[in-house]
Order: C-alpha cells, then sequence, then structure tokens
C-alpha cells in the first residue's frame, strides 16, 4: 500500500515539474488576506459532520473577493484512515467586480500517522466542479488535489493551559479529464502557520501562504496571509488531541 501512495506522489509530483519546466512567464498579483472557520461534530469514535466558513479579500483587508461555505461528513476506519464526502459553494469577485458562483462535490482520502511527537498527513481529494461565471454558460470541470502536511506542538505554557504549535503544509492541485485522468497542473500552495491550543477542542491559528497558480500564458504568484479559527464539538465520548 505504501509503494502505490509513493507512486502517486512522485507521478504528480514529475506532472508538476515538467509543467514549471515549460512556462517560464512570471506574474505577481500582490497579497491577499483570508480568514476561516472549520467546525467539527464528532458523533461517536467513527463518524464526523463538519463544516468550514472561509472569507477571502484580494488585498489586505480592502476588496471582498470570496466566500465559500463547504459542509461535509466523515467516516474513519481503520484509525488513522478517514473518508468525506462533501459540497462546497464558492461565490468570487475578480479586481474588476466579475462574479462566478461555483458548486463544487467532492470525495476524500485523508491518512494520519505520527512520527515520535510529529502528526503527519496525506490527504487526496477529488472535486466535480459545477462553474457558472458571471453571462455565460455553467462548466463542468473535475480537479484533484493532493496535500503532505505536519502538525507539532512547539510549546506548553500557563500551567499546561495553552499550548503554542507549527502547522506546514504543501498542496498542488491538477485539472482532470472527464474520466478523471490527469491533463495540467493548476495551483500549488505552500503554507506555513503558527497557532495557540486553548484545550483539545480549540485553537486559533495565523498563517503564511504562497499560491502559485498556471494561467493560460504564464504563472501567477500571490502572498496569502490567513487567520483561523477552529471549534470542535463530540458527543458522549473523550475527544482525541488535536
Amino acid at each position: 500500500m505504501k509503494k502505490i501512495y509513493t507512486t502517486i506522489f512522485i507521478s504528480f509530483y514529475l506532472l508538476l515539474a515538467m509543467q514549471i519546466q515549460a512556462q517560464t512567464t512570471e506574474t505577481n498579483s500582490g497579497e491577499a488576506s483570508w480568514f476561516a472557520m472549520f467546525n467539527n461534530l464528532k458523533l461517536n469514535e467513527k463518524w464526523t459532520f463538519g463544516n468550514e466558513l472561509h472569507y477571502r479579500f484580494n488585498d489586505v483587508f480592502q476588496s471582498p473577493g470570496t466566500f465559500l461555505v463547504r459542509p461535509f461528513i466523515q467516516f474513519e476506519h481503520p484509525k488513522n484512515v478517514s473518508y468525506a464526502f462533501g459540497y462546497t459553494f464558492i461565490n468570487s469577485k475578480n479586481g474588476a467586480g466579475s462574479i462566478t458562483n461555483e458548486h463544487n462535490v467532492w470525495e476524500q482520502i485523508l491518512l494520519k500517522y505520527k512520527i515520535q511527537e510529529t502528526k503527519l498527513h496525506n490527504r487526496f481529494r477529488w472535486e466535480h466542479r459545477w462553474v457558472n461565471p458571471e453571462g455565460a454558460a455553467v462548466n463542468q470541470v473535475n480537479r484533484f488535489r493532493y496535500r503532505f502536511g505536519f502538525v507539532r506542538d512547539i510549546h506548553t505554557f500557563q500551567e499546561d493551559k495553552l499550548t503554542l504549535f507549527c502547522n506546514v503544509f504543501d498542496e498542488f492541485w491538477v485539472n482532470l479529464n472527464d474520466k478523471l485522468l490527469p491533463t495540467s497542473f493548476a495551483r500549488n500552495w505552500v503554507y506555513l502557520g503558527l497557532g495557540v491550543k486553548f484545550d483539545k477542542l480549540t485553537n486559533v491559528q495565523l498563517g503564511y501562504m504562497y499560491q502559485r497558480d498556471q494561467k493560460v500564458d504564464a504563472f501567477d504568484n500571490k502572498h496569502i496571509f490567513q487567520l483561523s479559527f477552529n471549534k470542535n464539538f463530540s458527543l458522549n465520548f473523550e475527544p482525541a488531541s488535536q
């Protein structure tokens, strides 16, 4: 099984490398500021309902860019392997004020493991998107997203009531055809965040993300600053550590 995931990992990164070598023109769309809230309701040891809310500015606290809501259901079995199914609604505005709505249905596999005190994960997500730009017809497209990341506690203080932690991940996005086969590189995220855990269910995080998008004739680069709040809930059991 590990060989299969390693093959997938190497294959898509080779695809990414070929796309980067083929395209050298660069543009820079500046900075952006994003806010996010994550909530999970864990019903038992296997089933979880969750939701995400995102509000994103195209620059630093000035022009509204994107509103995103993402409810989902997740099933975990065996331990450290989870499967999720969800829906995403996205309303976005570009710099000229044009609006695009997107309805997005997705499936996901998350593999979690631990090396000493570091928690690592591999996330595989397949998205089926219905994109509706203002004044245009709906376009149905598919996309694959792979994320590798880790979370590690750095320091506990105030008599073990607060914990400082770091969150790091690299995620790349690949466009797919109707048969869900890769066609082209779409985007890459590199993220570094520092956060504070108030308890096992609540944390706040401030992060920096470098975004690299494939455009028609160039790569576009953006620097993103994100503030996120995570509040989880559990029913009738002792929650696992975040």
